[in-house]
């Protein structure tokens, strides 16, 4: 049995450094796309978080509507 050894040349320490820059890019690339999902995730919940407060200071405000025009003597702005 004979075993062939492949040679170190230079084409072959080119190939692993790609293959090596290529690995780091990939691992780059998912590390982004996971931040960006984060980001995403984030932004989805502020955009609910506000939704909620505009609705309370909705319900809020027709409160105070409500109560004005009940009680008509009460102070200007008030």
């Amino acid at each position: 049995m004979s075993m062939i050894r492949q040679a170190a040349t230079p084409f072959s320490a080119e190939l692993q450094a790609l293959t090596l820059s290529c690995k780091t890019e990939r691992m780059l690339a998912h590390g982004y796309a996971l931040q960006l999902m984060a980001l995403r995730e984030d932004l989805v919940a502020q955009r609910k978080l506000c939704s909620t407060h505009m609705a309370i200071f909705r319900l809020l405000l027709s409160v105070k509507v409500k109560q004005k025009s009940e009680n008509p003597t009460r102070l200007v702005g008030w």
